[in-house]
């Protein structure tokens, strides 16, 4: 860690953090698991998510009838 300063290093960790949730969503879409969603995104009332097949409201419903109805399908 010599020659690198303390904001640098906190910032490389929080890339690394960012880089870490993203591989988990991608593993979810992939994998039809909507584990890392639930781990990852806030749930909320009025939450919307918003993909190509339209708009579901709140995390339940993007992992219920987005992920699973995928999982279904294959």
């Amino acid at each position: 860690m010599s020659g690198v300063s303390s904001s640098a290093w906190g910032e490389s960790n929080e890339q690394q953090r960012i880089a870490r949730k993203i591989a988990a969503i991608e593993f979810g879409c992939e994998e039809v698991d909507g584990a890392p969603f639930r781990e990852h995104f806030l749930d909320f009332d009025g939450a919307k998510c918003f993909e190509s097949g339209g708009q579901n409201i709140g995390l339940g419903d993007l992992v219920v009838n987005h992920l699973q109805l995928k999982k279904e399908m294959l």
